[in-house]
């Protein structure tokens, strides 16, 4: 068996030695691949492949083999999320799946035509770059295991304020675009100026001031609205149109989405043809009771819902009018 993967023909050939004939660096060397048993493993199942592939025909034999990966199951994403796990850890056993996943990756293929590999073959090389940054390549030598695992344990911290950097410049790139697009502006715009430019677009709807403190001012008025929208008001104009004639309700509701999807008073489908936004639902049933009180003349008689009235097109125009004055949205 002629053995093509350094890696392997390294750790094939320490395992063969009995252990009491081993160096401390090689016992640490086989540690850090996976352990003398996951060794064992690979060279017994690429022996059985060998044996009943090829029909005794010698090969070369490369660890880990080749991987085609489909790039529909979202592995190579698990993959890369693991590693960052390792990595981002603090102990040699994450080391060494770290390790693992580097020499699988870097033996990815992307084979079939028919797929669309470019996500993952970004994954691949987010993994060789985190690979390159700690200066790990392959075989790692033998001689002088301990120093090279110490500085990988050191160069471990820099990778995670790196990769910290790198990911926070990926967000801010991908908001870069978001926000280029959203305010149609040049593509070269820098992400500082389409910050100014969004900035700018929020301060003139807020009517904020150059002056006062954006995101403060803004918190501010969001959390007012948040806590405002919870007790406002709402007044509407329903139709319903039986036989030849239109019947209208005058009604409140704090949520005119939910009032939208609630059941009909009738059987018939109802049209919503006004609203108007008050201070608050004391002031909605107020106002309601107001213009009931004003227009009861007009109220269907033996309805079951003292809501309904019948309005010509002149009584309707004076309620659509007085909805545009006290509405506060206007």
């Amino acid at each position: 068996m002629k053995i093509k993967d350094e890696t392997l023909r390294i750790g094939l050939e320490i395992i063969s030695k009995p252990i009491k004939k081993r160096t401390d660096e090689e016992k640490l060397w086989v540690k850090l691949h996976g352990g003398a048993g996951k060794l064992r493993g690979v060279k017994e199942d690429l022996d059985f492949n060998i044996k009943i592939i090829s029909n005794g025909i010698k090969r070369k034999i490369e660890w880990p083999l080749e991987r085609t990966l489909d790039p529909r199951t979202g592995t190579a994403k698990r993959i890369y999320d693991e590693l960052v796990s390792f990595l981002n850890e603090r102990t040699f056993e994450d080391l060494v799946q770290a390790i693992a996943i580097f020499r699988e990756a870097s033996n990815w293929k992307f084979k079939r035509k028919d797929y669309n590999y470019e996500p993952v073959e970004k994954i691949k090389k987010d993994i060789l770059d985190s690979k390159d940054f700690l200066n790990i390549s392959f075989p790692i030598p033998v001689e002088g295991i301990k120093n090279y695992i110490v500085n990988l344990k050191s160069k471990r911290k820099e990778w995670q304020s790196w990769h910290k950097d790198r990911i926070d410049n990926e967000n801010t790139e991908k908001e870069r675009l978001k926000l280029i697009k959203r305010y149609k502006v040049d593509s070269n715009t820098s992400f500082h100026e389409v910050k100014k430019i969004e900035a700018s677009r929020i301060r003139k709807k807020l009517g904020i001031g150059e002056n006062l403190n954006l995101e403060l001012s803004k918190e501010l008025i969001e959390n007012i609205n948040k806590n405002v929208k919870q007790v406002e008001g709402f007044l509407y104009i329903r139709t319903w149109k039986v036989s030849n004639t239109k019947w209208f309700k005058i009604g409140i509701t704090n949520d005119l989405g939910r009032r939208e999807s609630e059941q009909n008073v009738l059987p018939v489908a109802a049209e919503t043809i006004a609203t108007a936004k008050v201070a608050s639902m004391d002031h909605a049933k107020i106002i309601e009771k107001s213009i009931h009180k004003v227009i009861k003349k007009y109220k269907i008689k033996d309805s079951n819902n003292r809501e309904l009235f019948k309005l010509d097109p002149e009584n309707l125009a004076s309620l659509l009018d007085l909805f545009k004055k006290i509405d506060l949205r206007k």
